[in-house]
């Protein structure tokens, strides 16, 4: 005896699929206000974060040239090498560029399902 045969197609699958989870476009619409607020709020931090990295500059560079501080700080030019890729990483997107990608890669090598 055949099992009984399924009169359905794939549109009929997927048309389902939307009538069962249909996306409620208020909450959408509530959280892209939220990201762009967090995206605004970011900018401004590394705008100020950037300002500061500069009066530290500055402000060694001051120091230099009084002779209270040497030239040949190193680890003040690593402290503030790092800063300013941070400044910049988080400026230009590339910190989401960087998660983004991980993300994916975690995706396709099965650590993650959706």
């Amino acid at each position: 005896m055949n099992p009984p045969v399924l009169k359905t197609t794939v549109q009929d699958y997927v048309d389902q699929m939307k009538k069962i989870y249909a996306p409620d476009l208020n909450s959408v619409a509530g959280v892209d206000q939220i990201l762009i607020l967090i995206g605004g709020l970011i900018s401004v931090m590394s705008f100020v974060a950037m300002l500061v990295w500069i009066f530290i500059l500055l402000k060694f560079i001051n120091q230099v040239s009084m002779a209270t501080r040497s030239i040949k700080d190193y680890a003040f030019y690593k402290r503030m090498g790092v800063g300013l890729l941070i400044i910049f990483l988080v400026l230009t997107g590339g910190v989401t560029m960087i998660f983004s990608q991980l993300y994916d890669q975690m995706f396709h090598q099965g650590w993650l399902w959706n």
